[in-house]
């Protein structure tokens, strides 16, 4: 009876990774309808699939236990009911439908996230290590998701006096005041443009021994993404626009590069200072 118990927990458990494997394509799919059904506002094939891949989204996260995912599914539904009702597919609803589209995206990347005590925990047990992907300047880059707390919506943040133009402010998250990096700026690019699927990724980030939190701004987030060791390459001396030691290694993705980038070198907190004093 324990074996058999085990068997089935296992199988729910591959069946719900899978379920959360597909959802990036599956939104990606929500979007070209939701554009399409604005664009053609007469076309019922377009809507009748919209609805359909709501309604089986919301019956999958049921089944899943991902009670998030048939919540917004749920809300998502009401949305389109009404503008069926009114007939109404214009810049309102697209907007409003693509803001439900972006949050089934944050809740797939936080169901892939694996946490212990509020880490994302380790999986180096595996041979294949998981890395947050994300996009900036239209270039997409990865992190290590060990050291990824959460995801939060871009918000207001205060801004400091006399910070680096990287540091673009500080937040409050439950009580916890941490800086806020716009990745793009530390880069030495321009500041990030923010928009409706800007993020924050929180991080916790080690300088001598110490742990830190620290929020980076990126422009979307993608997928959590299982890279085998051997597809990983060393970091190149040249031919990137990122300084070489923020880069951990060149991750091979569906035959694509992929720059993994060091999150302790990147956001180092004693480099970041020294900086703070040399823009006083």
């Amino acid at each position: 009876m324990a074996a058999n118990m085990e068997f089935f927990q296992a199988l729910l458990a591959k069946m719900r990774a899978e379920f959360i494997g597909e959802l990036p394509e599956r939104c990606n799919n929500l979007d070209d309808l939701i554009l399409t059904l604005e664009k053609f506002p007469q076309d019922s094939d377009a809507f009748d699939a919209l609805y359909r891949g709501v309604h089986s989204l919301k019956g999958s996260g049921g089944t899943h236990d991902l009670s998030i995912i048939t919540t917004i599914c749920h809300q998502f539904e009401n949305l389109l009911t009404e503008a069926a009702s009114e007939k109404d597919f214009g810049a309102s609803f697209a907007s409003r439908a693509l803001d439900f589209v972006d949050w089934l995206r944050k809740e797939t990347i936080k169901g892939a996230l694996v946490k212990t005590g509020g880490t994302a925990a380790a999986v180096q047990h595996q041979e294949d290590a998981q890395y947050l992907t994300f996009l900036l300047g239209g270039e997409m880059l990865a992190i290590g998701i060990l050291g990824i707390k959460e995801i939060i919506e871009y918000a207001s943040l205060t801004a400091v006096p006399m910070m680096p133009r990287f540091i673009r402010g500080v937040i409050n998250l439950r009580g916890v005041v941490m800086p806020v990096v716009d990745l793009s700026a530390r880069f030495g690019r321009k500041s990030s443009e923010i928009t409706r699927r800007s993020c924050i990724v929180i991080l916790e980030v080690e300088s001598d021994g110490e742990v830190q939190d620290v929020g980076v701004v990126v422009d979307s987030v993608s997928e959590v993404l299982a890279i085998a060791a051997s597809q990983i390459e060393p970091p190149p001396s040249f031919g990137t626009k990122i300084r070489a030691d923020f880069i951990s290694g060149m991750g091979k993705v569906n035959g694509k590069f992929v720059i993994i980038l060091n999150a302790d070198r990147v956001l180092s907190v004693d480099e970041m200072a020294m900086l703070v004093q040399t823009a006083d």
